[in-house]
C-alpha cells in the first residue's frame, strides 16, 4: 500500500502547539520523500519537551506559524492514508492545534504502528525505539519528527510483510465542514436552531456535537437527540422517560420506546427548548461523574473516540 508516515513534536505541556511535523511518503514500498516543517508554536516551551526533541524557542522563532502552513500540511494529510506511531497522541495534537487557531481539521484516514505492533509483534514495550531495535531498523535520530516519520514508515512496511491489515485497523476522521455540507437543508436548519437554543441558554455546550447515519443525531456523550425522516415527515424522537418534559401542539404518536413529534419546519424545535437544555445539563453531570471515577487515560480515550465519530457544529459558520 502507498501511505504517508507522520510524526509531531510539541512545545507546550498541553500538547496543543506543534513545533515540528515530519512526513515520510511511501510509494510502492519505497520511501520517496521526507519532509520536515519547523513551526513557531506561539506557546511557552515545556522544559521536558525541549530535553526530548532538542528544539528550543530561538530555533523556531522565525519559522512560519501553523495557520501559514495548514493548507500545505492538510494537503499531505489528505493525499494518502496516514500512519502514526501512537496515533492517539499525534491526532490529539492536530485536533487541539486546529481548535486553538479555529482551523478546519482535514479528512484523514489513519492507522497506528503502535497498535499494529501489539498485534503482530511479541514485545513488552512498543515504543518506536524498541520496535526499530527488534526489527533491525536503524534509527539514530529519536524524537526528530522527520526521522521518526521515516522510522514509522519502515516499521509499517515490516508489519505489512507480516500480514498486518491496515484497513481493518484504520480510523476515519471527516472534517466538520465536509460532514456539515453532506446534510440537507432541513437538517442544517435543525442544527442552526439547536445551536441558537444552546447559545442563549448560558450553559456549557462543549459536549454537544452531531453525527449523521440514517438519522441526524445531536450527541452529548451520554445522551443523544434523534431527528429522523419517515413517510415524507420529519420528526424528533423523545424517549418515554423524557416525555413529561414536553408540552407542545405538534402532531405526535408513539412508536416502541419513543414518542415522535412531527416537525413542519426546523423552528418547531423551539418547542423543545427546555428539553434540549435539560439533556445537555444531564450530560454535563454524567460526564463529570465519569471523569471523577476513571483514570486520565480513560478520559482521554473517551474524548478521542467521541470526537472521531461526531462533528462540532457549535463553531461552524451556519
Amino acid at each position: 500500500m502507498d501511505f504517508i508516515a507522520c510524526d509531531l513534536e510539541t512545545a507546550d505541556s498541553a500538547n496543543s502547539a506543534p513545533c515540528s511535523i515530519g512526513f515520510a511518503t511511501v510509494i510502492d514500498g519505497v520511501i520517496v520523500d521526507m519532509t520536515e516543517y519547523l513551526i513557531n508554536p506561539e506557546a511557552t516551551f515545556n522544559p521536558m519537551a525541549m530535553r526530548i526533541h532538542k528544539i528550543k524557542p530561538e530555533m523556531v522563532a522565525d519559522s512560519p506559524k501553523l495557520p501559514e502552513l495548514w493548507a500545505e500540511i492538510t494537503q499531505r494529510l489528505e493525499k494518502l492514508p496516514i500512519v502514526f506511531h501512537n496515533a492517539a497522541f499525534d491526532v490529539s495534537v492536530l485536533k487541539k492545534a486546529a481548535k486553538r487557531y479555529g482551523l478546519e481539521m482535514p479528512d484523514v484516514t489513519y492507522g497506528c504502528t503502535m497498535t499494529l505492533s501489539k498485534q503482530y509483534l511479541t514485545l513488552d514495550k512498543v515504543s518506536l525505539k524498541n520496535i526499530c531495535n527488534a526489527l533491525n531498523i536503524q534509527h539514530d535520530h529519536h524524537h526528530n519528527a522527520m526521522y521518526d516519520a521515516e522510522a514509522c514508515a519502515k516499521v509499517m512496511l515490516k508489519l505489512l510483510e507480516l500480514g498486518a491489515d491496515f484497513e481493518e485497523n484504520a480510523t476515519h476522521i471527516v472534517s466538520n465542514k465536509r460532514a456539515y455540507s453532506a446534510l440537507d437543508e432541513f437538517e442544517k436548519g435543525c442544527l442552526s436552531v439547536i445551536r441558537n437554543i444552546l447559545t442563549t441558554s448560558g450553559i456549557d455546550s462543549e459536549l454537544v456535537r452531531f453525527s449523521r447515519s440514517k438519522d441526524l443525531n445531536i450527541e452529548t456523550r451520554s445522551k443523544n437527540v434523534k431527528i429522523s425522516y419517515v413517510k415524507n415527515k420529519w420528526f424528533i424522537a423523545i424517549k418515554h422517560e423524557d416525555f413529561p418534559l414536553i408540552s407542545c401542539p405538534l402532531e405526535h404518536d408513539e412508536v416502541k420506546a419513543h414518542h415522535r413529534f412531527y416537525l413542519v419546519s426546523p423552528e418547531d424545535l423551539c418547542y423543545f427548548n427546555d428539553f434540549l437544555v435539560s439533556i445537555v445539563k444531564d450530560a454535563e453531570i454524567s460526564w463529570g461523574r465519569y471523569v471523577r471515577a476513571v483514570s486520565e487515560k480513560s478520559v482521554k480515550k473517551s474524548i478521542q473516540e467521541y470526537e472521531n465519530y461526531t462533528y462540532n457544529f457549535m463553531t461552524l459558520d451556519i
